[in-house]
């Protein structure tokens, strides 16, 4: 993958060939969502400063989706999560919040979600 998350493939010679773009949509309890619309609620809230989402591995549901959060000062997770329940179907709710003091960011100055994923 290149930075513009685009998938490519390289031939012998080392040329670059466009595949596809990575398919970002979590596939959870039978439903596909896209991490951007959870992303945008969380953002409305007015209880976030930056989101992000994600998803690793469930048995259960298939994927559990993860938000990766910057809390704006007043707010908690408790809160958070309560919006959530109130404003979002049930398999759009985050199964794990992970708050953060700011989101990292890759090159381009986007939220480097594979730097969030790979954090412990």
């Amino acid at each position: 993958m290149v930075y513009s998350g685009d998938l490519v493939r390289r031939d012998g010679e080392g040329r670059v060939y466009y595949v596809g773009r990575r398919d970002l949509m979590i596939k959870t309890l039978g439903y596909r969502v896209s991490p951007e619309e959870i992303s945008d609620a969380l953002l409305a809230s007015g209880l976030v400063r930056e989101a992000a989402v994600s998803s690793e591995p469930d048995e259960r549901r298939g994927e559990r989706i993860v938000a990766h959060v910057c809390l704006v000062p007043t707010a908690t997770v408790i809160a958070l999560k309560q919006f959530c329940g109130m404003e979002l179907p049930r398999y759009m709710q985050p199964a794990r919040f992970e708050v953060y003091q700011s989101l990292p960011r890759n090159p381009s100055g986007k939220i480097d979600l594979l730097a969030l994923v790979r954090s412990p």
